[in-house]
């Protein structure tokens, strides 16, 4: 075989390792992706049963203690379950950014909030950033992004990484990595990522966004982080660029086309929580845990029912009961909230309008399009007792 020829089965050689690399990269982003989402939810439901326990807790003890003598005892226990609720904010807040991620290989654009999604990641990356560097934020006065949340989320992970690694520990007086946001002159949404570290020599610059590429010691990546990130990037309509100097830090600039719609509302962002009328409430849900404190909640002001199947559900409506809101979850066995929905249809499609789905990021694509082609109101997972109590209430018919 001729140099020619050895050197042609070579590079065909490398490619097919290439591609093979690719595939089992992606499978394990997938795969990722799908134990995130799962986690997710296993966490959402008893979650939402601490977190409006908490406040319901929190509410009754308040009112007794205010006929109390104010004591050390009576105060450390009103004190005690605000920080059982904070610190279940925290969880919850883990639990959004971990769904975030559970979604990587959707690239659906939309409007997404920059802001929101930095803030989500940055707290992923808090405990390793704080013992190499300071944290400055600049956050400018910017619109909606064209984007997704789980593929933006992933960019920004990959950068703050890669700032966080170029900086040794134990020098975080001395190191700084800055996130700033802003509009360039042509609309676009700009997110740059600077760090003091180490920087990197003009070779290495080169072929920074190379599939394959990496400086790292065997084992300790494969060079494909940067790559993902430029393919997202591209994928929205935006551009990724870097400078870097040895010694001299590095800036990752990520500039994605302005959105052309507003953001949407915050799911479970209501105001009112008085209710007209006391109503009837059905709410289906396959955790007896999370039904029982649904049911704890709403029960002084409504008529709560609570069946563990949408089958079990739908025997109830078939019977001629009519309700003001049904509570029902989407992930249930057997029959799912969607499979609720659309036989709810055909028993009394009278009651569809009444119909609030309870939800949470672990969704596939076409239970979320199918979601997202409806009318009716979504609670996500976990929530208070007020926004259980709001959603209700404004439903509820004078």
């Amino acid at each position: 075989m001729g140099a020619s020829a050895r050197f042609a089965q070579g590079l065909s050689l490398a490619g097919s390792f290439a591609a093979r690399e690719q595939l089992r990269i992606a499978d394990r982003l997938g795969s990722s992706g799908t134990l995130a989402a799962g986690v997710a939810h296993e966490i959402n439901n008893p979650l939402t049963a601490v977190i409006a326990n908490l406040e319901f807790a929190s509410m009754a003890v308040t009112e007794l203690v205010e006929d109390l003598p104010a004591t050390t005892r009576t105060t450390d226990l009103v004190e005690s379950l605000t920080d059982a609720m904070e610190a279940a904010d925290r969880v919850k807040d883990l639990v959004v950014d971990l769904g975030v991620f559970s979604h990587i290989a959707e690239f659906r654009h939309g409007p997404v909030d920059v802001e929101r999604v930095l803030g989500s990641t940055l707290r992923l990356v808090q405990d390793e950033l704080r013992q190499r560097a300071r944290l400055v934020t600049e956050y400018g006065n910017v619109s909606a992004a064209e984007a997704n949340d789980s593929g933006l989320a992933q960019v920004f992970l990959n950068l703050l990484l890669n700032a966080v690694q170029a900086i040794p520990e134990g020098s975080a007086d001395d190191h700084e990595v800055s996130v700033i946001t802003s509009q360039d002159a042509t609309g676009r949404v700009v997110i740059e990522v600077r760090d003091t570290g180490s920087g990197m020599a003009p070779d290495v610059l080169r072929n920074i966004f190379t599939p394959f590429f990496t400086t790292r010691p065997v084992g300790l990546g494969v060079g494909l982080g940067l790559a993902i990130c430029q393919r997202i990037v591209t994928g929205f309509g935006g551009e990724i660029a870097v400078t870097s100097r040895p010694g001299d830090g590095t800036s990752f600039k990520v500039s994605l086309p302005a959105a052309g719609e507003s953001l949407p509302e915050p799911s479970g962002s209501f105001v009112s929580i008085l209710p007209p009328r006391p109503g009837r409430v059905l709410v289906i849900d396959d955790d007896v845990m999370v039904g029982a404190t649904v049911e704890r909640l709403l029960s002084a002001e409504h008529d709560v029912e609570f069946c563990s199947s949408a089958t079990d559900a739908l025997k109830v409506i078939a019977a001629g009961n009519r309700f003001d809101v049904i509570l029902c979850d989407v992930l249930m066995p057997v029959l799912t909230g969607v499979d609720f929905y659309e036989e709810l249809a055909r028993v009394d499609h009278a009651q569809l309008e009444r119909v609030v789905f309870l939800t949470d990021s672990a969704f596939k694509v076409p239970t979320r399009d199918f979601l997202a082609s409806l009318p009716n109101a979504q609670l996500e997972k976990p929530f208070d007792a007020r926004q259980l109590r709001a959603v209700v209430n404004g439903r509820v018919r004078p």
